[in-house]
């Protein structure tokens, strides 16, 4: 082994010191021995073995240790290795044996074979170390070993053993493990005959063959039976494995012959039978598609019209087949009889009304499967129709003296009928009028000449008659008017054309028409005139005696140009033949009746301060004349105005130019008068308002109105205000918005600043000791064409602080003080100081007044907390709260409140009134007039204006006007609203009689110069994917210090890219415009929300908003008796819950998630103000029944977190919760059972409760109640609990895909009717589970009944039967009183 000491070289050296100092080395490397190299010891470095190599030849070197040169002597060595038995035998592995039946004592089973490569080699010797069977371990001893040779010795009577057999050679030693199978008889086992299968299926395993397990080389095949390859059988596995679709219609049973056999030639055979089932694949058919007969229309009722037969290949399971008329059938006039196919005739037929049906049949088998055929009936004719003239009375008109021949007038005749039975003849049914009268078809004609003066009339009747075989005939009256001899109507010329004036009234006489060339009248009546057409209508008309055309309106050029008219005169008692037309044109003559206009009352029109001059303004004014005709339609413009930047273009049209450059702050505004007038004589014209806005073009630069240094204190943490740069631009619009950034920066990032507002915050903690200063470079830049921008520099100074443990403290905290009326500017009212046990920053203290200063009078020292007037007091109120409040510069800040009253004295009512109010503009410029202040009458100014009291900050100064002797009031320092509001000055003037005083108030009028803030600069919001529309995620809030409400007027809008996913309301409620996708977007999503002022210029401010959007596992199908498919839990409660209610508790299982014992779980839900709270338990809780509202549904997401191992699994589900009302939509199922007993098994009793509801109702239970108790709703004795059921008619609506579908309850009378056995709440049967809930009752919810009366009981039956005899016998015996009494008087 390695370490061992081999040999021990030695060599000797004569020299003395290091050159005499011997060391050995290993000359020849590579072998596994080493020296030592101090003693020369060889000893064995690795371990040896003989096998590999039998010896070894060491050069061993010794050198001494000599600085020069050194010297060397070599000696070899060889090593020779003697072998021990150190290989273990080795063995080939021996496979599964079979011994085969029949078998013998001494079958050799196996035999091993191992070897030792030692050298020598040693003998191996074999030994049985276990033997036993299988699979139950139990000891055997059938086999023995020969040598190597493992032989069969007894009879096997199990049919696996595992034998370990042992080859050692006497030092070393393997096992070998044999398994070894006893063949014994052939059988193919758990054989399942028939097997049943659907036609029409493929590719599943009808039947897997197993055979005794002990022939590992068994096969199966199909011998016979498998002609059409319908199936295939695997030979190593059994399964028998359909290939292609069984048609039961074709073969509907299999017999497969299979045979097994093994390698030793053992064979077994069995027969598998396959019954096919029937499938519905067949579709009932009649024997033909098309159909037609014929019948007549006398049929009577009853009658058969075809007999139809339609068949279905299927099996009778899903027959008969069932045949209707599906359409064509419209009044019902035919039925069929579904099973036989007969068609019958089951209502009288009209060929008149109906003459041919076209009906469409349907064959349907029993699984709704179905064909159809169409069936066509003709209905026959017979002549059951009268033929009749098309009107009772015929009426002709014939002149005097008209000839033989001539026809008159035609008659018409209809009849019902069809074919011949339509045929008919006519003739003139009267003999009276032969041979003056005759028809030629169905045409009247003269027989002989017409004379008016013989007969003037004659009237006679037809007849008309079919030609059926039973003919029917009907008559009309025919009346012929002789008309006496007239003269025919005739205008020469037929056509005319005039002109009138436009403006012409109505009732004038325009035409005067004569027809009367040849002799006819206008005189006698018989000659009239009228009006034919007329384009356009309703402008004449025309009299129809004289022919005069006389105009119904007045004349307008503009309406209409021109009329066309046609007339026409006829002789009154023939005009259908004399007759004759005349066409006459009247043209109206323009004249100038119209004033021009402008489309609209005034014009503002918009254009670009950079605008070059002589540009044309893109709006184009025009006007209209509605006259149509030169020269009152030809208009000419002028424009007149204060300023001459802008003119016409010409004066044809309202085209406007620029003429001048200009300049939006010189002036913004321009007010102009357009006039147009019409060429007529007079001219009519009208005028227009025009005004010129200035759009303001970026012409001026930024300029900042903030100051240069500023502190911060180095406790102050990180996000922490620092600094509010503010800067102004003249400029308005994109031009006037400005945006700040840090362009130079020594302190390496430690501030932020917000682009938009111009706060500057703290990104880092600051150290007073480390760093105590920075200085940073500003450039605010606005958004206008070309970009303006200025600089400016701050120096920050980082002061140390120490620990805030201390609030502020005033004493005294509520201090009482008075204050004369005539107190002038600065006087002292009194002192509010509080004090601060802390040190440094956290010690120091500013005060100020907090409220009750509404309109300015009285100012507070920060430091000192000296309370003083800022003004005179004389307008001032009579008396003060004022709050103060002191606040250190601390981290945390502290603060502490005191309480000043201020009485003024003596009451203001008794002082002068004010002689002048004014107003002034908040950060108005120095030397602006305010107003001017006159002396009183009579008196003459002989010193100068001063002010006295009241000019808090020296904001006004006042000047003699010596052209007037008036007072100048002027501003001196701008004004701030928020500082100062109100000014209340007493104003001295020097006169000839003494100084005289004037009161003056200026209020201040506040602008937009405070910017809206932001509560925060930056949100980050989180998330669940698929949140849903309408939610709302977050509050925006934001100030403005302006105090004007107008200033305070802000627009929150959501910018780009939120712009698509969010919108926010002006309460800064954040709301989703769509629902997030975590797998569509890319998170975070980062978007501004901007504050922007509703007025102009804006001032705009700007948080950050940042979205994460966490990716939440869909759960498509949720298994839950109260949870529907595609995430959605659907919910109902009534409306009328009240706060505390428990709706729901949510379980994992609910969305998809397996409940675990060990699993932490928690609920989350975006809170969405509705009248439920869903805690991380995942209980549901009406918290706020004033929100619940009938018929609404409430939406949620929720999400599950489950915990289990470290393991995180979140699912999200949609919560559905709709209201119903418990008054009209539920019931009260009572029990006998305990509240804790019907708790139990409620969920077995729903189930069982919605068997009595067919798809697609839903039951559901809205509450449990115990009712043992004497305060407790009960009817019933028996009564122990009740549950208040409902239930939603249609289940459409708990698809998430029918989210926006409503709710549909059953009513209350629905309910009772299915679940109610009587009206008394006897429970319809089958409702109770006499094994776990009995129910008592089913009632109305409210329901006032009683418990059972006692009148129905046998006792209270029978006192009933007692008291109605007894009254009976009372009024038989008053009855018998009456009758006596009744006697006795007689």
């Amino acid at each position: 082994m390695a370490g061992t000491s081999v040999f021990e070289v030695t060599a000797s050296d004569k020299d003395s010191g290091l050159d005499g100092e011997i060391e050995f080395i290993v000359v020849n490397g590579g072998t596994p021995f080493s020296v030592d190299s101090g003693t020369g010891v060889v000893r064995v470095a690795a371990n040896l073995d003989y096998e590999t190599d039998t010896s070894y030849s060491l050069v061993i070197r010794a050198r001494d240790k000599s600085t020069a040169t050194r010297s060397v002597a070599e000696q070899t060595i060889t090593v020779t290795v003697t072998d021990v038995n150190d290989v273990t035998v080795t063995c080939d592995s021996v496979a599964t044996q079979v011994i085969p039946d029949p078998n013998s004592v001494n079958y050799v089973v196996a035999t091993l074979a191992c070897s030792d490569i030692d050298d020598p080699p040693t003998a191996v010797t074999y030994s049985i170390l276990s033997e036993v069977a299988l699979p139950s371990g139990t000891t055997t001893a059938v086999f023995s070993l020969t040598g190597s040779n493992l032989v069969l010795t007894g009879d096997p009577q199990n049919t696996r053993y595992l034998v370990t057999i042992e080859a050692t050679d006497g030092t070393n030693s393997t096992q070998v493990e044999i398994v070894i199978i006893t063949e014994t008889q052939l059988r193919l086992t758990a054989l399942t005959s028939p097997v049943t299968v659907d036609e029409g299926v493929s590719g599943n395993t009808l039947h897997i063959f197993n055979w005794t397990d002990v022939f590992p080389f068994a096969r199966v095949t199909i011998t016979s039976g498998n002609d059409d390859n319908k199936v295939i059988l695997y030979s190593t596995s059994g399964d028998l494995v359909l290939l292609s679709p069984y048609d039961r219609e074709t073969t509907g049973s299999y017999n497969y012959f299979v045979q097994a056999s093994t390698s030793s030639n053992q064979v077994a055979t069995t027969t598998l039978t396959v019954e096919v089932n029937d499938v519905n694949d067949n579709t009932p058919k009649f024997e033909s598609s098309i159909y037609f007969v014929s019948i007549s229309e006398n049929a009577i009722v009853g009658t058969t019209i075809i007999t139809l037969t339609a068949t279905d290949l299927d099996s009778a399971a899903f027959g008969p087949v069932a045949q209707s008329i599906v359409s064509g059938n419209t009044d019902g006039d035919f039925a069929i009889d579904p099973v036989s196919g007969i068609v019958r005739q089951v209502k009288l037929l009209d060929r008149e009304r109906t003459d041919s049906y076209t009906l469409i049949l349907k064959a349907t088998d029993q699984n709704n499967v179905s064909s159809t055929a169409t069936l066509t009936i003709a209905i026959t004719d017979i002549n059951d129709n009268d033929p009749a003239f098309s009107q009772p009375v015929y009426e002709f008109n014939v002149d005097h003296n008209t000839g033989m021949g001539v026809s008159i007038g035609n008659l018409s005749v209809v009849d019902a009928d069809d074919a011949v039975n339509a045929e008919t003849d006519v003739v003139i049914d009267d003999a009276g009028v032969t041979g003056i009268f005759s028809l030629s078809g169905l045409q009247v004609e003269t027989a002989t000449i017409m004379d008016y003066e013989v007969v003037r009339r004659y009237s006679f009747q037809v007849k008309v008659t079919d030609k059926g075989a039973t003919s029917r005939s009907g008559t009309a009256r025919v009346v012929v008017n002789v008309l006496p001899a007239t003269e025919e109507p005739k205008f020469d010329p037929v056509l005319d054309t005039i002109t009138i004036d436009e403006g012409t009234l109505a009732g004038y006489q325009v035409y005067d028409l004569d027809a009367t060339l040849l002799g006819a009248s206008e005189t006698d009546g018989t000659m009239k005139y009228s009006i034919m057409s007329e384009t356009p209508a309703g402008g004449f008309t025309v009299r129809s005696d004289t022919g005069q055309v006389v105009s119904l309106v007045t004349m307008d050029y503009e309406t209409s140009a021109k009329y066309d008219l046609t007339l026409q005169a006829c002789i009154v008692l023939d005009c259908s033949i004399k007759k004759v037309d005349f066409t006459l044109t009247i043209a109206v003559i323009d004249i100038n009746d119209n004033t021009p206009y402008f489309n609209d009352g005034s014009y503002s029109i918009q254009v670009e301060e950079i605008v070059n001059v002589s540009t044309v303004l893109d709006t184009i004014i025009t006007a209209t004349d509605e006259d149509n005709s030169s020269p009152f339609n030809v208009l000419t413009y002028t424009l007149t105005g204060t300023s001459t930047d802008f003119e016409l273009v010409d004066s044809t049209s309202g085209a406007i130019k620029v003429a001048n450059s200009l300049n939006f702050q010189s002036q913004s505004e321009y007010s102009y008068l357009l006039s147009v007038s019409d060429g007529g004589t007079p001219a009519k014209s009208a005028q227009v308002s025009v005004v010129i806005q200035v759009q303001d073009s970026n012409t001026n630069d930024p300029i900042f109105t903030t100051g240069s240094t500023t502190t911060v204190p180095d406790s102050s943490p990180v996000g922490s205000d620092v600094f509010h740069f503010h800067a102004t631009d003249a400029d308005t619009g994109p031009a006037g918005e400005l945006s700040y950034g840090i362009i130079i920066d020594s302190s390496g990032g430690v501030f932020s600043l917000d682009p938009s507002t111009g706060i500057l915050t703290t990104g880092q903690l600051l150290d007073a000791a480390v760093v105590p200063s920075y200085t940073l470079t500003i450039q605010v830049e606005d958004r206008g064409t070309p970009i303006r921008s200025a600089q400016s520099t701050l120096t920050i100074t980082v002061e140390s602080t120490v620990p805030n443990n201390n609030d502020p403290v005033f004493s005294p905290t509520v201090i009482n003080v008075g204050l004369a009326r005539d107190a002038t500017f600065g006087t002292l009212v009194t002192t509010a100081l509080a004090s601060d046990a802390d040190n440094g920053n956290s010690g120091e203290l500013r005060h100020k007044i907090q409220a009750g200063n509404s309109d300015g009078y009285f100012a507070i020292d920060s430091q000192t907390g000296q309370i003083t007037t800022v003004t005179s007091v004389l307008l001032a109120n009579d008396a003060y709260t004022l709050t103060v409040v002191a606040k250190d510069n601390g981290v945390p800040q502290r603060s502490a409140t005191a309480t000043v009253s201020v009485v003024i004295s003596p009451p203001k009512t008794t002082l002068t009134t004010v002689d002048y109010s004014w107003t002034v503009t908040e950060n108005e410029d120095a030397n602006t007039e305010v107003g001017r202040i006159d002396v009183d009458t009579g008196r003459t100014v002989t010193g100068t204006y001063a002010i006295e009291l009241g000019n808090f900050a020296n904001t006004f100064k006042i000047s003699l006007n010596a052209g007037d002797s008036r007072g100048i009031l002027e501003v001196n320092v701008p004004p701030d609203y928020e500082t100062k509001p109100l000014f209340s000055l007493l104003v001295k003037v020097g006169t000839d009689i003494g100084d005289v005083y004037k009161v003056v108030q200026i209020q201040v009028v506040d602008t937009n110069d405070e910017p809206p803030v932001f509560a925060q600069s930056s949100y980050t919001l989180t998330l669940a994917e698929n949140t849903p529309i309408g939610s709302t995620v977050e509050t925006i809030s934001y100030t403005d210090a302006d105090s004007d409400s107008a200033n305070r007027d802000n627009i929150l809008e959501v910018k780009a890219p939120g712009t698509s996913l969010f919108t926010i309301d002006q309460l800064g409620h954040l709301t989703l415009l769509t629902s997030p996708d975590f797998e569509s977007m890319s998170t975070p999503i980062t978007f501004d929300v901007t504050a922007r002022e509703n007025k102009s210029p804006a001032v705009t401010a700007t948080t950050v908003v940042t979205v994460n959007v966490i990716d939440i596992l869909e759960e498509e199908t949720v298994p839950s008796s109260d949870v529907t498919d595609d995430a959605l839990i659907s919910l109902e409660l009534p409306y009328q819950s009240s706060n505390g209610h428990v709706l729901h508790t949510f379980k994992p299982g609910d969305f998809g998630i397996a409940e675990s014992a060990t699993a932490t779980v928690e609920y989350v839900t975006v809170q969405a103000g509705d009248p439920f709270t869903i805690d991380t338990t995942g209980t549901i809780t009406v918290t706020d029944s004033t929100l619940l509202t009938d018929a609404t549904k409430y939406i949620r997401w929720v999400i599950c977190r489950s915990t289990d191992g470290g393991v995180v699994t979140s699912r999200l589900s949609l919560i559905r919760i709709d209201t119903f009302d418990r008054d009209t939509q539920m019931i009260v199922i009572e029990f006998a059972e305990s509240l804790t007993n019907l708790r139990n098994n409620i969920v077995n009793f729903k189930k069982r409760t919605q068997v009595f509801f067919s798809a697609p109702t839903r039951v559901g239970f809205a509450q449990t109640f115990d009712t043992s108790t004497s305060g407790a709703r009960r009817r019933l004795l028996a009564t122990q609990s009740v549950a208040y059921a409902y239930a939603v008619a249609d289940t459409s609506a708990d698809d998430i895909a029918n989210l926006n579908q409503n709710k549909t309850f059953m009513t209350q009378e629905q309910l009772l009717a299915i679940l109610q056995q009587s009206a008394d709440g006897s429970p319809v049967a089958g409702l109770s589970d006499p094994s776990s809930l009995t129910v008592s009752t089913v009632q109305p919810f409210g329901s006032t009944a009683t418990s059972n009366s006692f009148w129905k009981t046998p006792a209270g039956i029978a006192i009933l039967v007692l008291i109605t005899l007894f009254i009976v016998i009372l009024v038989g015996f008053a009855v018998v009183c009456l009758l006596y009494r009744r006697e006795k008087k007689k």
